[in-house]
């Protein structure tokens, strides 16, 4: 059966969010960050889909504990590799004194984190063989896609600065206003590839038909 069509307002969407926002972090805080990587995928392709198909809000609860559990198994690998490089990265920053070195693991470290932007997003709307294909796709739109990184940077290095000079309360509202915020720039250029896909796959099943109308005939 069909599922009514509405308008879904950006005050609605910040609302959902919240709630999907306030899931996430527990889940990720329960698990000890195990799962954090698959309840923020979760938080996106729950919001992503609503945003693109008008979904209903009571829905988007079970939609979310549904895409958590079909992301969970990819998301968890990638946050351990996450974690293993981020920390590799701060112990060879302490390790080496040279400024040439520090420069150089300084910016594998922002590599990391512009990636992991990306990685968890991407994986609510993509299908990856693997995690080389996962970790090479990501890195080329985190760095492809320059102002939707900035998009994205900009807000989070704003409210970072809230959190540091202001209260440290602020931490977790200010990281449920990023996610919110990095729904609209991933969203927008994710439908690009979105759009692309669409169109090869129209394309192709249009090719199928017309090959078994003409077997149909020729029979």
């Amino acid at each position: 059966m069909e599922l009514e069509k509405r308008n879904y307002t950006t005050t609605q969407m910040f609302f959902d969010s919240v709630i999907l926002a306030l899931l996430a972090l527990v889940i990720g805080v329960l698990s000890a960050g195990i799962l954090l990587g698959s309840s923020i995928s979760a938080y996106y392709k729950t919001l992503f889909k609503a945003k693109r198909y008008d979904e209903k809000p009571d829905r988007l609860v079970k939609t979310f504990f549904d895409h958590l559990q079909s992301t969970m198994p990819q998301s968890i690998f990638a946050m351990i590799v996450i974690y293993l490089l981020a920390a590799a990265s701060i112990f060879l920053i302490i390790q080496f004194d040279d400024t040439a070195s520090r420069i150089l693991f300084y910016f594998i470290l922002f590599e990391i984190g512009i990636v992991t932007l990306y990685l968890f997003p991407a994986l609510a709307v993509f299908k990856f063989d693997g995690l080389v294909h996962l970790f090479k796709t990501v890195g080329l739109m985190a760095n492809f896609h320059f102002f939707t990184t900035v998009k994205v940077l900009v807000p989070l290095a704003l409210l970072t600065v809230l959190v540091i000079y202001g209260s440290p309360y602020l931490l977790v509202v200010n990281l449920i206003v990023f996610l919110f915020i990095s729904v609209f720039p991933f969203h927008q250029t994710f439908m690009i590839y979105i759009t692309r896909i669409e169109k090869a796959d129209e394309g192709d099943q249009a090719l199928l038909n017309a090959s078994n109308e003409k077997n149909s005939s020729e029979d």
